[in-house]
């Protein structure tokens, strides 16, 4: 009869050990998951949401986002998103000037992603009253950053509109 008690101990021990077990294995699943915290997939609500923080005047950096083919993201897509007047958005390469799978539109109104992997990036957004302040601010900016100021492009730019933003894209430090 000893025996037989022993025997129903073990199989309650090795079903505790399965509970347990799979907890740690839900909890390694969800750690997991997590390590990409900090990146959106959706390049328009990372942009957004960085334009949405700086508001009328200053600067930030959006959350790192990704570029998958295809991807598309114009200033119409922020300002229905931001509240902002379309005319006072305009993109940027920043970093990506010599890159072609990333192409911003000759005015400035868009950026098209065409390369075949996914591609990290983030943003620089930089709103000021004015274009010439917003210029001063951008050149200010390629002095500590690795990027020209070169192509902040007169012709895509904000004109009378105000604010005036910029939005420049730039490679995630990590």
């Amino acid at each position: 009869m000893l025996n037989q008690k022993g025997q129903a101990f073990s199989v309650f021990e090795l079903m505790i050990a399965g509970v347990v077990a799979f907890a740690i294995l839900i909890i390694l699943l969800m750690v997991i998951n997590n390590v990409n915290t900090g990146v959106t997939s959706n390049p328009k609500d990372a942009i957004s949401t960085a334009v949405k923080t700086v508001g009328v005047s200053g600067q930030t950096t959006s959350n790192v986002f990704s570029f998958k083919n295809g991807a598309q993201v114009s200033s119409d897509d922020i300002s229905s998103q931001t509240g902002l007047d379309v005319g006072s958005l305009f993109f940027m390469e920043g970093q990506f000037q010599n890159d072609n799978t990333i192409t911003v539109s000759s005015d400035g109104k868009s950026v098209l992603y065409t390369g075949s992997t996914e591609k990290k990036v983030q943003a620089i957004v930089n709103c000021k009253q004015n274009e010439g302040a917003l210029g001063n601010s951008i050149k200010v900016l390629s002095e500590s950053t690795s990027f020209s100021s070169y192509s902040f492009n007169p012709t895509a730019s904000c004109g009378d509109v105000s604010p005036c933003c910029a939005i420049i894209l730039i490679r995630p430090k990590n």
